[in-house]
């Protein structure tokens, strides 16, 4: 979790940065994957939750902490930028590429996806496509053993 949030040392207070970070994620409902993506590179992602009153709060206490640790803004975001994935292979991403696939005998989705996981990393590679939040559904997504 420090890797993510651009830590390179560990002080005493970091677990209560980091879990009133994870509680505001969870009150705000806020994609995790695309959360840690903007706070790496705020321009690929469009998240309101950057805006709010609460996340400002705790955005101030968090600068406080990457200054204790002495290291250039590029420094913190290079080793934010190799734990935090720019892609993940969201199950509706997989469920379009399979669809089409099966109803259609169109591959392109399935090549499209699977070319951009090889490098989940590479920000300039990925396209902003595959960094979409999942659209927002009235019944709960349920995986199911092998998916």
């Amino acid at each position: 979790m420090g890797k993510k949030l651009g830590l390179f040392s560990h002080e005493n207070f970091d677990k209560e940065i980091i879990d009133d970070l994870l509680n505001l994620l969870a009150k705000h409902k806020v994609d995790y994957t695309n959360f840690f993506l903007g706070l790496t590179n705020r321009d690929l992602v469009d998240l309101d939750f950057f805006e709010n009153k609460d996340y400002k709060e705790w955005e101030g206490v968090y600068e406080d902490r990457l200054k204790l640790q002495g290291k250039t803004s590029m420094e913190i975001k290079k080793i934010m930028a190799k734990s935090n994935p720019a892609i993940i292979p969201r199950n509706y991403l997989v469920e379009e590429a399979l669809k089409d696939a099966v109803e259609k005998n169109d591959y392109k989705k399935t090549k499209d996806l699977l070319e951009a996981l090889k490098t989940p990393y590479d920000y300039l590679k990925v396209d902003k496509k595959f960094m979409k939040s999942p659209p927002k559904t009235l019944i709960p997504y349920r995986t199911y053993c092998g998916t």
